[in-house]
This record gives C-alpha cells, structure tokens and sequence, in this order.
C-alpha cells in the first residue's frame, strides 16, 4: 500500500507544529525554549517536577496557617467572652489584656 505524501506531508506537518507548540507551552516560555522540543522536555521532567512539589508544600504552608488562624479565632472569642463575664458588660474588655491572651495564643499556635 503506497502512501500519498502529497496527502500525509502536509497533515503531519501540521500536527508537528501542533505538538511542539502544545510541549512550548508547558514551559515558562522564553527563547531558550523556542523551536526546541528537547529542552522543553527536559525542563518539564526536572524544573517543571520542582514546582509541582514546591506547589504541593504551598497548599500544606496554606492549610496549616488556616488552621492557625481558626484557632487563634477560637481563642479570642473565649477571651471576649471571658472579659465580658468578668466585668458583667458583655463585650466591654480591656485591651491590653485582650492583647496579651492574643499574642499568647498566638505564638502557641505558630509554634506547633
């Protein structure tokens, strides 16, 4: 069976520069990557793993600040329940000691 490249040539050029533009746009762009498959292969198996991972850290970083953050919420509503109930006028707190409980419960929370 004989293959028309006359046909073929111009469907496979096509579908070429298709996948080479798909692999370019994996990478940051850039000249270094232009026209080169290789490097952009390259840079996607090892530069590329490196951000994945690094990404993945982010989201736990993230996860665990949020965590912090309910917790440390958590603990000035006790503290502004607590001062309230001390002094008998709900909400009415001093602030100085407002601010130490935070502080407190915040460098607790950070360093865990």
């Amino acid at each position: 069976m004989a293959i028309n490249l006359s046909i073929e040539y111009p469907r496979l050029e096509a579908e070429n520069q298709k996948l080479k533009r798909l692999l370019h746009d994996l990478t940051p762009g850039g000249s270094e990557f232009y026209n080169d498959p290789e490097y952009c292969a390259k840079w996607i198996k090892e530069d590329g793993a490196k951000l994945t991972v690094a990404y993945k850290e982010k989201i736990k970083e993230a996860k665990l600040l949020r965590e912090a953050l309910n917790q440390i919420s958590g603990e000035c509503l006790k503290v502004l329940e607590i001062e309230a109930g001390v002094r008998n006028e709900k909400w009415e707190i001093d602030y100085k000691s407002f601010v130490g409980a935070i502080s407190e419960t915040a460098t607790k929370a950070l360093n865990k």
